[in-house]
């Protein structure tokens, strides 16, 4: 199985094979299932308590995502029990991530991640739209702007190509709020010297 407890992460060797992966991206009406996007999705579980648990941005994190002291199996029951097509919310990136508080957080903290790395990929290679520039100094606005150009360069190129779009997505105002608080979450902490040591 695919989860997370008290600092291990496990995946299931079975997602990375093409044709199971993409069985149950159809059944759970996903519209973007990868490996290291469940990597991505686990490793957000870890630092939630690491960068927002033991803050002082509880209280904004509950504004934004939910108060994610709500029951969990329960909540994950009743995600699991809903038709797939009945799940689609634009305040979420995802069915999933509408579950529960704690999955709208490793979404949002996993999209965070293919985002930085798509846009320095893209960078990289020469790949930006009207030049744009990312570093740590820019704001999410500015990251979100020049992913969405990048994200549409490569759209409409994998189209052309008779392939569905490698992205997607389309962020609403509530997605990029919950990401620049990720954003914000990082950037805090990166200041520091040290993460709030892990629960003991």
């Amino acid at each position: 199985m695919t989860g997370y407890s008290e600092g291990v992460i496990t995946l299931d060797l079975l997602e990375v094979d093409d044709r199971h992966r993409d069985a149950l991206r159809h059944q759970l009406d996903e519209a973007f299932r990868t490996v290291i996007g469940h990597l991505r999705h686990e490793i957000g579980h870890h630092y939630w308590d690491r960068l927002v648990g033991r803050t002082d941005h509880v209280t904004r994190f509950r504004e934004l995502f939910g108060d994610e002291r709500a029951d969990y199996g329960a909540a994950l029951d009743d995600h699991y029990s809903t038709a797939p097509g009945s799940r689609r919310d634009d305040r979420f990136l995802s069915g999933y991530a509408a579950s529960h508080p704690h999955e709208d957080w490793a979404e949002t903290f996993a999209h965070y991640l293919h985002i930085l790395d798509g846009t320095e990929t893209a960078r990289a290679h020469r790949l930006t739209v009207d030049g744009g520039r990312t570093d740590d100094a820019c704001s999410m606005a500015e990251i979100v702007d020049e992913w969405t150009g990048i994200a549409e360069a490569v759209n409409a190129v994998a189209t052309s190509l008779g392939n569905p779009p490698i992205y997607p997505f389309v962020l609403s105002d509530s997605v990029v709020e919950k990401l620049t608080f990720v954003h914000e979450r990082i950037a805090d902490h990166t200041a520091r010297i040290h993460f709030f040591p892990a629960p003991s």
